[in-house]
């Protein structure tokens, strides 16, 4: 599913009902996918007073069933309502609506209804609604009736039916009833049993249901109106609209326009609890809302008429997935299909097909844990299992019938079989019952396995030959196991983990009827004592789940990689394992939703400043996997700030937290990789191509590069870290090769796997024979390394490819790592150097002939020539030229035999090479030396020119040179020489273009001077005596004799013109020559190594074109893996490679960065070390604050508690003072007043003894 193309997750079923000879109008159309069934009601020829019902398989369209309705009206409808996990089936048979199960109804048996509907008028039936297992709600054009049922629905049978007769109210009866039942939407009789509502009242027909109330809506209006299910009374009423859904006892909720989603807490009739807001949208006409115990999912439509998926988590209430418009017309139907997470519909846009589409983007959500509602678990020791064969393709049921005797039962041939044991074998305790057994039929063995026990019985003695005990995990509690098998050998297993952690949970069993059907678990806590809850889980089919049409993610990465052993899914990763390893070797992080999907989409509408600071805030988005986009680095593969912002951001991750980054976007598409090197954007591939080195160092990625390795070389991409990673070289490191050996020769291999690890078992294969035997002379060890050369496409696919680039490259580096000088050395050693070497000896017949003849010809002419001083020259004609002929015929006949072999070859070369062929200059020289031979042989037997023959003779014996120097590079010695010597040149001819000119100009200058004066020396060149001369003056030899013939005037000219001719050719340019020799021979040394092999790719690639298809195909010459031996003490193979003055500098960056690379290695593992004895510490520190923080809440508690008794002591102490205090003053106040009665008594007594005194004085004086 390539979720990069918006409609590529739609899938059309092609669906186009006829009937031979009769038109047919198609009424309904209703999809059970379940029970694969399309039922499709009909009428023929416009009789639409009739129906005709067709029960169509869903997979073949075949006709399983055909129904004539009768007593039917134009609108009549069929209603297909399941409930409980029954399917029913509402039916119109006149003015009369019947209820009965879908299977009686096909089955067309009689009297199959459980329930009727008697109408006193007919009516055409819009809806019908079974709202729990006591209420159905049947809607008409007139009424919407709501009836009771005295008894569930489940105890209705033929037997015991039920029947209601329905009799419309008048409109005044109506209102009536609706004016003494006040606040009461739906109404009833009080001779009825059922409720009624008017239509003419304006209410939806669609109505949604709670577990106490009925949501109505209003049809023109936003109102909502809460209904009593039991009293049908309005408990409350909205100006909103409200939609409301359950599922089960397991949740229930109300949804608003505005997507707020409400809790709805039935204690008090009606209040709702906002939670939250579910989504940002708004909704205008929801058309179904599906629950499942997890999650549920809301249909909508907007004023357009586009339609709407949301898929929401009904405990979280997180948005899952997220589809919008994907429809934009009416839907002629559709079903929401939650077992395997499809929506079908059909509508204008598909008329002669049904389309779905898998509204689910991870594989997590097809498995959810459900809780078992009706629970109760009862443990049954049973004493047989299903049994397999060792390649589980037959199955059979294994059965211990007695204590000494099995039986199974083979399925295939519906046969029993037995094997009577000699020995008793007893599974009675619970935790030794059969769960699993195979059977090998070959080694005639029987493997049984129970949780705590494993037992292999011996099927030749009938007796067990071994009994493992242990706590064996029973293989559903981790999930489903896949396994690939090629000529018997399991070579790959997909293990399906259960998709949610089982924390306090245990697998209990497990049950699937046939292969590739769906398989189902059965869990229970084992915290919860004796009776734990139960849950169930469905898992997919193999069949469904690996339909390439149908795949869901993340199954389809498991196939990216071949080398793949075991792939682990779980609810967020794709965990990848090679054969041989215990570590993961990467893992695709697919924990997706719809709102990723979608922003991977947009991305290209969006700005990169925008797309920068997305990425800079977060960056772990970008490394999900998503089917059609792959990660990050596929959505943003022509984006090149895009991609420099997620390595800077990832560098800040760690590299083991890091997922697989590059990748195909699909099955057999293309990578990022291929896009930008398809596209040559070479700082992109550069990116790209650091960030598999880096995070996907592996032999198993290197598929990635592998493919396009050729092209790579092509655009002159720097490969040199890739070649030294892992990924094209495997470390061969195992004991079967051992790493040390006597032998120190170098072995370079080929070798045929469809396992990169199959190679740790043919060490005997590779090098078995071709090393030495021990001598007792020479016991030293040489320590050896092994690789694996891993590029198999590059070496198989397109053999020829590799050898043409690199011959081509004009980056010597190729040539410098050991992968390439591997590739090259098996190549020349296999097939090439002996091609070559064949021809050079055959070549060395025709120099060797040809030497002689020139050697017997000229020592012939000039003994002629002495004897022509004695003798007449017709005698000598007589004499020698008589028996020299016969030499000369042989001598050339020999040569011109090789020749012609050479010719044959020639020509073989340019039919295959056609244009090409003259792009390389040692084609010039073969093809001129047959044919300047050809000339000589003629010249020489018509003997008409002694010149021409002189000539023809001298160019022969050059390009017969030139030839011996083509084979001398077949040898490593003389190959650098003849490199070196094509090299100066190269680097010399543009200073010799410009000598040339200088030669020129002195050459003239003297040829005015010495008015062209002819010069003895140069009798025959007299036109160029004076450019002579100046060549002669640059190379030091100086002639001076005619200067003293110039007049006085011109000699002093002459000499100044001498010396600065001197100046400039003999001691400028000749010096210049020699350092540009110089530099050149420097250039050659520095890179000799990597000149040697680019020689011998040259080589390889003129062999392997004269190949043929077979050779092409031969897996001797063209093996997908090279396996290289060789000694770790490579000094003396990369001398070569270090000569000229850079070999110091070299050595210390080599030597500088592998002591860095070791320090900081080093420095890591210290400071990984250090980081666990901090984590450690910071744990104890942890702990012990955690203590104290215990010790301080007890002593706050201590505190707390000391405070209040504290407190209560003074409070009593200051009650007990407070208390005293008053008591004292009441004392006092006692005594104070006592005192205050005796002083006024004291006063008074005072008052008395004064008035008396006074009275006395008084009476004294009167």
């Amino acid at each position: 599913m390539d979720y990069s193309k918006e409609n590529s997750r739609i899938k059309a079923l092609p669906f186009k009902f006829e009937k031979a000879g009769r038109k047919t109008q198609v009424k309904q159309l209703i999809l059970i996918v379940h029970r694969n069934l399309i039922i499709v009601v009909y009428y023929y020829d416009n009789a639409y007073t009739t129906r005709t019902i067709d029960f169509l398989d869903f997979n073949s369209l075949q006709v399983i069933k055909t129904i004539d309705m009768v007593k039917v009206s134009r609108d009549t409808q069929l209603f297909y309502r399941p409930f409980n996990e029954v399917d029913y089936i509402f039916y119109q048979n006149g003015q009369t609506m019947q209820f009965a199960k879908l299977d009686d109804y096909i089955d067309s048996q009689t009297d199959i209804h459980l329930m009727e509907f008697k109408y006193d008028n007919s009516v055409n039936f819009h809806n019908v609604d079974i709202i729990d297992e006591f209420t159905i709600m049947i809607s008409s054009e007139y009424y919407t009736q709501l009836f009771k049922l005295d008894k569930p629905l489940e105890e209705f049978n033929k037997d015991n039916k039920a029947e209601f007769n329905i009799k419309f109210l008048g409109q005044q009866e109506y209102g009536n009833l609706k004016k003494n039942q006040i606040n009461q939407l739906l109404v009833k009789n009080e001779n009825e049993s059922f409720y009624q509502l008017r239509r003419n009242e304006d209410y939806n027909v669609q109505c949604y249901f709670l577990k106490n109330q009925i949501i109505f809506h209003k049809n023109e209006s936003q109102k909502t109106l809460f209904v009593d299910k039991n009293t049908m009374i309005i408990s409350y009423q909205i100006d909103k609209k409200y939609y409301g859904f359950k599922h089960l006892e397991l949740y229930e909720y109300v949804l608003d326009s505005d997507f707020n989603i409400y809790e709805n807490n039935n204690k008090d009739g009606i209040t709702l609890k906002k939670i939250q807001q579910l989504h940002d949208s708004r909704i205008d006409n929801i058309h179904k809302i599906v629950t499942t115990p997890t999650r549920f999912i809301v249909l909508s439509e907007n004023q357009t008429s586009n339609y709407t998926l949301h898929v929401f988590d009904s405990l979280t209430f997180q948005l899952i997935n997220y589809l919008s418009k994907f429809a934009s017309s009416t839907l002629d139907f559709y079903d929401i299909e939650t077992i395997n997470q499809r929506f079908y519909f059909k509508n204008a846009q598909f008329q002669d097909q049904i389309v779905f589409f898998d509204f689910s983007t991870n594989i997590r959500q097809n498995y959810d844990l459900l809780p078992v509602l009706d629970q109760g678990y009862y443990e049954n020791i049973f004493q047989f299992c299903i049994m397999k064969n060792q390649y589980h393709e037959k199955q059979y049921i294994f059965d211990l019938i007695q204590k000494n005797k099995i039986i199974y039962f083979d399925k295939l041939n519906q046969s029993f079989k037995e094997i009577d044991l000699i020995e008793n074998v007893i599974f009675q305790q619970q935790q030794k019952i059969p769960i699993d057994a195979i059977i090998n039929e070959e080694l005639r063995y029987l493997v049984v396995k129970s949780l705590s026990q494993v037992t292999v019985f011996n099927l030749e003695e009938k007796s067990v030959i071994k009994e493992i005990s242990g706590d064996f995990a029973n293989n559903s509690s981790q999930g489903t196991n896949i396994s690939f098998i090629k000529n018997r050998i399991i070579v790959k297993t997909i293990q399906l983990q259960l998709m949610y952690p089982l924390q306090n949970i245990e697998t209990v069993s497990s049950q699937q009827k046939e292969f590739n059907e769906d398989s189902f678990y059965l869990f229970k806590r084992i915290d919860q004592g004796q009776n734990p809850d139960i849950y169930n889980m469905r898992v997919c089919s193999f069949e469904n789940m690996f339909n390439q049409d149908l795949l869901v993610q993340p199954v389809y990465p498991s196939f990216y990689f071949d080398y793949a052993n075991k792939i682990t899914i779980n609810s967020s990763q794709i965990q990848i394992f090679i054969k041989g390893e215990k570590q993961m070797v990467g893992f695709f992080q697919t924990d997706i939703n719809d709102q990723l999907i979608k922003y991977y989409r947009e991305m290209a509408n969006h700005t990169n400043e925008e797309i920068i600071k997305d990425i800079t805030s977060n960056v772990d988005k970008y490394i999900k996997f998503v089917a059609g986009y792959g990660t990050g680095f596929g959505v943003f593969q022509n984006n090149l700030a895009a991609l420099e912002m997620i390595v800077k951001q990832l560098s800040f991750k760690e590299k083991q937290s890091i997922p697989i980054l590059i990748c195909q976007k699909m099955l057999g598409g293309e990578s990022a990789l291929d896009f930008s090197i398809k596209n040559q954007q070479q700082k992109i591939i550069n990116i790209i191509l650091s960030m598999i080195i880096k995070y996907q160092d592996h032999i198993m990625f290197n598929k990635l590069v592998d493919k396009n390795l050729c092209e790579l070389i092509k655009q002159q991409i720097d490969l040199q870290e890739y070649f030294q990673s892992n990924l094209s070289s495997y470390e061969i490191l195992q004991k079967s090769f051992p790493s040390q050996h006597h032998d120190e020769q170098e072995l370079i291999e080929g070798i045929n796997l469809e396992n990169p690890k199959d190679v740790h078992d043919k060490y005997d294969e590779l090098f078995g024979g071709k090393l030495e035997d021990l001598n007792e002379g020479n016991e030293t060890l040489v320590s050896i390394e092994y690789h694996l050369i891993n590029l198999p496409q590059t070496l198989r696919n397109n053999p020829q490819q590799l050898m043409q680039v690199l011959s081509e490259t004009e980056r010597p580096e190729y040539f410098e790592n050991q992968v390439i000088q591997a590739i090259i050395k098996f190549k020349w050693n296999k097939y090439t150097k002996s091609f070559y070497q064949n021809r050079f000896y055959i070549y060395l017949i025709f120099m060797a002939s040809f030497i002689f003849d020139i050697f017997y010809s000229v020592y012939a002419t000039q003994n002629d020539q002495e004897k022509s001083e004695q003798k007449s020259s017709a005698d000598l004609d007589t004499e020698i030229l008589q028996p020299n002929i016969w030499i000369k015929i042989s001598s050339k006949i020999i040569c011109s035999l090789v020749l012609l072999f050479f010719l044959i070859y020639e020509l073989k070369q340019i039919s295959v090479q056609k244009g090409s062929y003259f792009s390389d200059g040692w084609n010039y020289f073969d093809f001129s030396h047959i044919i300047a031979y050809t000339t000589f042989c003629i010249l020489d037997f018509t003997n008409e020119d002694k010149i021409n023959l002189i000539l023809i003779k001298i160019l022969v014996i050059v390009l017969t040179f030139m030839k011996l120097f083509f084979f001398l590079r077949i040898y490593d010695g003389f190959s650098f020489l003849v490199s070196m010597m094509a090299g100066v040149f190269k680097d010399l001819k543009y200073f010799l273009i410009f000598f040339i000119i200088f030669i020129l100009q002195f050459g003239m200058i003297f040829l005015v001077l010495f008015k062209a004066q002819q010069i003895d020396e140069y009798n025959g060149v007299n036109k160029l005596a004076y450019f002579l001369m100046a060549f002669r003056i640059s190379s030091g030899d100086f002639q001076l004799d005619d200067f003293h013939t110039q007049e006085d005037l011109l000699v002093v000219f002459t000499w100044i013109i001498w010396l600065i001719a001197v100046m400039t050719l003999n001691i400028v340019f000749m010096n210049f020559i020699i350092a540009v020799i110089s530099e050149s021979y420097e250039r050659v040394m520095q890179k000799l190594v990597a000149e040697s092999y680019r020689v011998k790719a040259h080589m390889i690639v003129e062999r392997e074109q004269l190949f043929s298809n077979q050779d092409l195909q031969s897996q001797k010459y063209f093996p997908n893996f090279i396996v290289a031996r060789r000694p770790l003490n490579t000094e003396s193979n990369e001398s070569g490679e270090w000569q000229g003055f850079i070999k110091d500098i070299k050595y210390t960056i080599r030597t500088t960065a592998a002591k860095s690379k070791a320090e900081i290695l080093q420095n890591l593992n210290s400071l990984q070390t250090q980081n666990k004895e901090n984590g450690q510490k910071l744990e104890k520190i942890d702990e012990a604050f955690e203590q104290n923080s215990k010790i301080l809440k007890i002593n706050e508690n201590l505190e707390e508690q000391i405070s209040k008794v504290i407190k209560l002591q003074l409070d009593q102490s200051q009650e007990n003072s407070k208390n005293e205090f008053t008591q004292l003053k009441a004392d006092i106040d006692n005594k104070v007043s006592e005192l205050d009665t005796k002083v006024l008594k004291i006063q008074d007594d005072m008052e008395f003894i004064k008035s008396s005194l006074t009275q006395l004085l008084q009476k004294q004086n009167s």
